[in-house]
C-alpha cells in the first residue's frame, strides 16, 4: 500500500492525530535551529552546526507539508466520521 493509498483511508481522527505530530515535529526543529542559530554553541563546531540547522530546516519543510496535508485532510473529512 503506498502512502497515497493509506491516507485516502484514513479517518478524521487519524489525520489529526497526524497533523498534531506533524506540529510537535515542527516546535522541536524550530526549537533546535533557533537554540543553534542563537549562538549557544561555540564557534569551534560551525561546520557541524551548520549541518544540523540545515538537516532541521529540511525536516521542518518535510514536517510542515505532512502537517498541510492532513490538517486539510482532517477538515475536509466528515465530522461524524471517527
Amino acid at each position: 500500500m503506498t502512502a497515497a493509498q493509506r491516507a485516502a483511508e484514513m479517518t478524521r481522527a487519524e489525520h489529526i492525530e497526524e497533523a498534531a505530530t506533524a506540529r510537535s515535529d515542527l516546535n522541536t526543529l524550530y526549537g533546535v535551529i533557533a537554540l543553534l542559530e542563537g549562538g549557544t554553541v561555540s564557534h569551534h563546531h560551525d561546520t557541524n552546526v551548520s549541518r544540523i540547522i540545515h538537516i532541521c530546516k529540511s525536516d521542518a519543510a518535510r514536517a510542515l507539508a505532512r502537517y498541510d496535508k492532513h490538517y486539510a485532510a482532517a477538515l475536509s473529512a466528515p465530522k461524524g466520521e471517527e
